[in-house]
């Protein structure tokens, strides 16, 4: 059968698997059982070749059903093996090949011993179950992101490895989503559990498995695991059909008061999950690769004890809100997606017009052509016309042509005659280079037979060496057998002593045969003797017997009276337990009736710290008011003072700075009291002490002075534009220095109004001599750019802002002493 099957395998899945080909490497292959919808799953090993080293190990064998016909397999097991192989991740069973060994063929993938996930919680009751929903949610991520839809996620399609992962496997009902191949075509009918199917497979428009289908399936599979138990329990097939049309959830309630074996905050969250993949719509459902990364976060959050809390009702509402906007999300996105590919559809049917179009116009060209073909007939015999009336002409220039042909020919055999003089000469230079090239080979050609006579020669001695190996093995096996030959002699001497010692045993047994028989006899002798002792000695047991069963009966009675003052006692101690209950039932209602008449006290005490706790933080916020008061005041009393100029005062020439507003009395100062919000009455009386309309008239003095500030800057700024600015300073200038205000450092700088960024390079002679002057004219000899930097020291003498442009100058002497 292996030749068929490789014959109906599909020509272009058939190169891209070749290198899982598994054929005559499967061993003990159990019998198989029932493992899916169209499979069936048995237990086998594998020899696997990897790099070069050859590794047995256990594997699970699955084969299609015998029932389904040639095409129907073939079909499904190109369908299948297309989806398994492209799968590549931690959370996807892997699979390793396939193979044409029995009837059917065989797909091969590595065996988990804890078996499917259903079985692995039932046989731990300890098992994380937020873990092994995260890990079907990255595989099934993984799988939509390769367009691959499972159609069959449930927990018995899921296998847990040995580290406790879990694997999504059977791949029978699986969809690639891709239209190239003709393996990506949906098939006919619903194939899957019913169970785990989506609202929208059972209703009279459904279009099949999609991505949303699956995510529906993936809640149905974490709340079998949460809760342990089937969905829709207690529903035969059709009711469970029913209740699916009629958009019942697979849970009976919608969030159980408890879950076995799993916290209540995890249960709660893996329930929400649940019916948020529930939504009746499909486009309101999350994708897997949301699910995934929010999963994965919940559990890097519990596995760092840092971050681990309980989530409160406003996290939780939160999380819905944040779910709401992704949903919301992917519904605009799937609406632009359905949009885009109505577009392309509009498209499709465009080309489909203008290809018909097309094919009209083909057609007409056809016939176009066909009479233009006609007429190139006619013009055909036009032509034969014509040439037999020119005929005669031709006979006439005939004669003509003969001569000047004559002529022609002398003139051709004068220049083929030249011609062949050049080319002789050509070919004499081309022998020449080809003789030096046949050399140059004749020279390798030597060589190669000088370094083919070296191998040869090794070769002859390494086979000199095979055959003296071969002659000294001869000799060794001479020798062995000349061993061997005397190992039998040996053996035959051993066997004729073995054939002696027997003998010799034999006669040895019997010897020791019969001294057993005497000293049987002795013993039987010694034991009659041991019997009428023994005899004896039971009589006189008897005798101490009957003392013993009196010594019983005493002893009875004694137990008797004694039961009879147990009873007594009994009776006594009952009687004591009851008032014992009384008591305890007297002091549990005094509790009550104290712990009723604490809680009203607690509530108050409560209330009273939480009233303290509120005046403490009013008290927080309302020093901080006043810290902030006293800082503006503190920035306002540091502003240098300089006297005020008028507007007709203004001289260009020199800064103007006007003085801010100054209070004589100033409602708070640098040695303000410390409040203490512990002492609310003292804090109130120091916060009433804080003149509040001082500040505000002092704000809205300080505003009006900014704005006067502002027009008189204004005004400066327009007088400052007939004055001088100049930009440009060349090599060879004579510019006026003065010492800079404000700056950092005393510098000196170019005079220039609106750019004063041209700075003097001040050092040696230069700055003994600028130590007693306040202004300088000098000539320049050099200006060079630079860029301040604030990080580095000395990138910035001059105090400017970061990445400010600025020019270092360079002068002569002084001309002014």
């Amino acid at each position: 059968m292996e030749p068929n099957w490789r014959n109906l395998v599909d020509s272009k899945i058939v190169p891209k698997i070749a290198h899982l080909d598994l054929s005559g490497k499967l061993t003990q292959i159990t019998d198989f059982s029932p493992g899916g919808t169209y499979g069936d799953i048995c237990k086998g090993c594998c020899s696997i070749d990897e790099h070069g080293v050859v590794r047995v190990m256990k594997v699970a064998i699955k084969r299609l059903r015998y029932y389904m016909t040639g095409d129907n397999i073939k079909h499904l097991f190109e369908k299948e093996i297309y989806a398994w192989k492209r799968l590549k991740h931690d959370n996807i069973l892997q699979l390793l090949g396939f193979a044409f060994d029995h009837e059917y063929p065989l797909l091969v993938s590595e065996w988990m011993e804890y078996g499917s996930a259903r079985k692995y919680i039932e046989d731990h009751q300890d098992t994380n179950v937020m873990h092994l929903v995260a890990g079907i949610a990255r595989g099934l991520a993984h799988m939509h992101a390769q367009n691959v839809i499972h159609a069959d996620l449930k927990p018995d399609n899921i296998v847990i490895s040995s580290m406790g992962e879990a694997l999504i496997c059977d791949f029978g009902c699986s969809r690639a989503i891709d239209a190239s191949l003709s393996l990506a075509e949906p098939t006919l009918g619903l194939k899957g559990t019913c169970r785990y199917f989506a609202y929208e497979l059972l209703q009279p428009d459904s279009k099949g498995h999609t991505k949303q289908t699956d995510v529906w399936a993936f809640g149905v599979t974490a709340y079998e695991l949460l809760v342990r138990q089937h969905a829709y329990k207690g529903l035969t097939y059709l009711q469970t059909v029913m209740a699916i049309q009629q958009g019942c959830l697979p849970c009976s309630s919608s969030r159980p008061n408890s879950f076995p074996n799993i916290n209540q905050e995890v249960g709660n969250l893996v329930m929400d999950i649940c019916l948020f993949c529930w939504k009746h719509d499909p486009l309101e459902r999350p994708t897997m690769n949301f699910l995934a990364s929010n999963l994965d976060h919940y559990l890097l959050m519990q596995e760092k004890p840092s971050s681990r809390r309980r989530l409160t009702g406003a996290d939780e509402s939160a999380f819905h809100d944040l779910s709401e906007k992704v949903v919301t999300v992917e519904r605009e996105k799937r609406e632009q997606d359905n949009a885009f590919n109505k577009e392309r559809e509009e498209y499709k049917a465009e080309i489909t017009r203008l290809k018909l179009e097309l094919q009209k116009s083909s057609g007409l060209v056809d016939q176009e052509r066909e009479r233009a073909e006609i007429l190139t007939q006619e013009v055909h015999s036009l032509k034969a016309q014509n040439e037999s009336e020119t005929t005669a002409c031709r006979i006439l220039e005939q004669q003509d042509s003969e001569r000047l042909a004559d002529v022609e020919e002398l003139r051709r055999v004068q220049a083929e005659a030249f011609t062949e003089a050049i080319n002789s000469t050509h070919a004499v230079q081309t022998l020449k280079r080809e003789l030096l090239h046949i050399r140059d080979q004749h020279e390798e050609v030597k060589k190669l037979e000088a370094t083919h006579t070296k191998k040869v020669e090794q070769l002859l001695s390494t086979q000199t060496e095979a055959l003296q190996g071969l002659a000294e093995a001869r000799e060794r096996g001479e020798d062995l057998r000349a061993q061997i030959e005397a190992a039998r002699n040996e053996n035959a001497t051993a066997k004729r002593a073995f054939r002696e010692v027997s003998e010799q045993r034999e006669q040895l047994l019997h010897t020791q045969a019969l001294e057993h028989d005497r000293i049987m006899r002795d013993c039987i002798a010694e034991a009659d003797g041991d019997r009428a002792a023994l005899e004896h000695w039971l009589v006189e047991a008897h005798a101490q017997r009957e003392g013993h069963e009196r010594q019983l009966k005493e002893a009875c009675a004694r137990i008797e009276s004694l039961h009879a003052d147990a009873v007594g006692l009994r009776e006594e101690l009952q009687k004591t337990e009851r008032e014992l209950q009384v008591a305890r039932h007297a002091g549990r209602v005094g509790r009550n009736d104290l712990c009723e008449g604490r809680a009203p006290q607690s509530d108050c005490e409560q209330k009273a710290a939480d009233r303290d706790h509120l005046v403490v933080q009013i008290l927080d916020v309302a020093v901080a008011f006043r810290d902030c008061h006293t800082k503006a005041f503190a920035t306002l009393q540091s502003v240098p003072v300089y006297p005020a100029v008028t507007r007709n005062d203004v001289n260009l020439s020199e800064p103007v700075v006007l003085s801010p507003p100054q209070s004589s009395t100033s409602p708070l100062c640098e040695d303000a009291v410390q409040i203490d919000p512990k002492d609310p009455t003292t804090a109130l009386e120091i916060l009433r002490s804080h003149d509040l309309e001082l500040f505000s008239e002092t704000v809205a003095k300080v505003g009006s002075i900014v704005r006067r500030w502002q027009k008189q800057c204004k005004e400066y700024r327009e007088r400052a534009k007939g004055k001088i600015t100049f930009r440009n300073f060349a090599k060879g200038d004579l510019a006026l220095f003065l010492p800079t205000r404000g700056s950092v450092s005393r510098s000196w700088a170019a005079f220039n109004v609106l750019y004063p960024h041209h700075f003097l390079n001040v050092d040696g002679r230069l700055a003994e001599h600028l130590k007693h002057r306040e202004w300088l004219v000098a000539r320049i000899t050099s200006i060079s750019e630079r860029i301040a930097d604030t990080k580095d020291p000395t990138g910035n003498p001059y105090g400017l802002g970061d990445r400010m442009k600025y020019h270092v100058l360079e002068v002569e002497e002084p001309l002014f002493r």
